[in-house]
């Protein structure tokens, strides 16, 4: 990966791109990248702006790292407001609880988008269940993401491989409604698509999200061998992210 980094710098490469998925590849493992890997300059900001939305601010707000998520959402946004960017962007206010202003962002889609398009069949309809989730409406949340399992698994958004984020937020909504079961039947299509879901941050953190939805149902010998592979996959993971201080209790009780 520094190779390719180094590549890149060096003008024999994608710079943005690069910067971007070795970015995500750090969150896989824990760390937030708080600076680009590399410096980027670009003609076209769009790029630039993605990358800011998603590999810092998405991965800091379901990191929980809400004041920062927030704050690399509104940069991103000042940086080049294109639909994409307002898409990521809103995701990301949703899921650190800023429903004011990603409810704001998901009103101006939903007027500028046909609801059949792909941004708001994958990317609408996660940000309005997030956004239920803040309400605590986990039955809404659910209901609404039917419609993106018509194109969850795609490989043509955002993203390298897929993000697989209506997946992980329906996981997330059947947690919060006790149904533990179905949750770790969405976590676990983490697991039965690691090729297709490559390095995504939300395939680690669906470890652990198995790990709860075993807790849950009592199976707490399958509970304990999910957190063991996601702190495996986190040893080194930076130690003031608050999941993963969160994870660690957790599974000390399982013990």
């Amino acid at each position: 990966m520094q190779n390719q980094l180094a590549l890149a710098k060096a003008g024999k490469g994608y710079v943005e791109a690069m910067a971007s998925a070795a970015a995500d590849t750090a969150a896989y493992n824990g760390h937030i990248e708080r600076h680009s890997a590399i410096h980027m300059t670009s003609g076209d900001n769009e790029p630039v702006a993605i990358s800011q939305a998603k590999r810092a601010a998405l991965w800091e707000a379901e990191f929980q790292l809400d004041d920062e998520a927030r704050r690399d959402a509104r940069e991103s946004l000042a940086i080049a407001p294109t639909l994409y960017v307002r898409t990521i962007a809103a995701l990301a206010l949703a899921r650190a609880k800023d429903s004011v202003e990603a409810e704001r962002l998901i009103k101006n889609l939903e007027k500028t988008l046909p609801p059949e398009s792909m941004l708001m069949l994958y990317g609408g309809s996660s940000i309005r269940a997030a956004l239920d989730l803040n309400r605590n409406d986990a039955i809404d949340a659910i209901k609404r993401l039917q419609e993106a399992a018509k194109v969850e698994l795609s490989t043509e958004f955002w993203f390298a491989g897929s993000m697989m984020y209506p997946v992980y937020i329906r996981g997330v909504a059947y947690l919060a409604q006790h149904q533990a079961n179905e949750a770790a039947t969405e976590f676990q299509k983490f697991m039965d698509h690691r090729g297709l879901i490559a390095n995504c941050p939300l395939a680690a953190l669906a470890h652990l999200q198995l790990g709860r939805s075993y807790a849950m149902s009592g199976d707490l010998s399958k509970a304990r061998a999910a957190y063991q592979d996601f702190l495996t996959l986190w040893k080194d993971a930076d130690p003031d992210i608050p999941i993963y201080k969160q994870a660690k209790a957790e599974y000390a009780k399982l013990k």
